[in-house]
């Protein structure tokens, strides 16, 4: 995974209103918490906290949080809560990690390749976009390819099929089915509706939480509206 640093500041109101408060002011609310700690409320750079994400890697990074005051920490990023309306990020959740500790974490699947039964007039199938993973953060990769180039029409191919990159263990069921390429269906003549009898389509048009306390798994906080 890559490593990008991202400045953050304290975040000393909470609640709906203190979220809306650091929006108005171009910034994310944001919560940082991981095992044996206080969850500590954050704020950080609508504009910066984009830029990280904008990379090829997407969202799946490790993230140098430079809190003001502290020593920088390290976190992946583990939920982001956006407003697709707005197209503006409410909410991001940062969880702790140690480089020197296995985590878990999900991975998406990208599949490459030209599948002989799709040329064939076979339909591609995409069932699982991501998978479970667990490896040191310098090990995970920012995304495995499935490659398709050898199914025909009638294949699958499942998680077993995936080869697991380097020091990296695949946690998903072996048996869950990633893609398959099944063949082209064709309509009865009864099931077809004259273009002239085709109706238009017509389209119509959480609030924050307090910080938990310290707790083994310390519960997240949600800001929204």
């Amino acid at each position: 995974m890559e490593i990008l640093d991202l400045k953050v500041k304290k975040r000393n109101k909470f609640g709906k209103q203190g979220a809306r408060l650091v929006r108005t002011r171009g910034e994310i609310p944001a919560i940082f918490y991981g095992q044996g700690f206080n969850p500590q409320p954050l704020s950080a750079s609508a504009k910066d906290f984009k830029g990280i994400i904008s990379t090829p890697a997407g969202t799946n990074v490790i993230v140098n949080l430079g809190i003001e005051g502290e020593k920088p920490e390290t976190a992946i990023i583990k939920e982001i809560q956006k407003d697709p309306t707005k197209d503006r990020y409410l909410h991001v959740d940062f969880l702790k990690i140690a480089m020197s500790e296995e985590i878990e974490t999900s991975i998406p699947l990208v599949v490459g390749g030209d599948s002989p039964g799709v040329k064939e007039g076979g339909v591609l199938q995409h069932s699982l976009w991501e998978i479970l993973v667990k490896a040191l953060p310098k090990s995970l990769p920012d995304r495995i390819e499935v490659d398709i180039g050898s199914l025909g029409i009638g294949d699958t191919l499942r998680v077993s099929d995936i080869a697991a990159p380097e020091d990296v263990t695949i946690l998903t069921s072996g048996e869950e089915m990633v893609v398959s390429i099944v063949p082209p269906t064709e309509l009865k003549e009864e099931e077809l509706v004259p273009e002239e009898e085709v109706e238009p389509e017509v389209i119509g048009e959480k609030e924050e939480e307090e910080v938990p306390e310290a707790k083994e798994q310390p519960k997240k906080e949600t800001d929204e509206g």
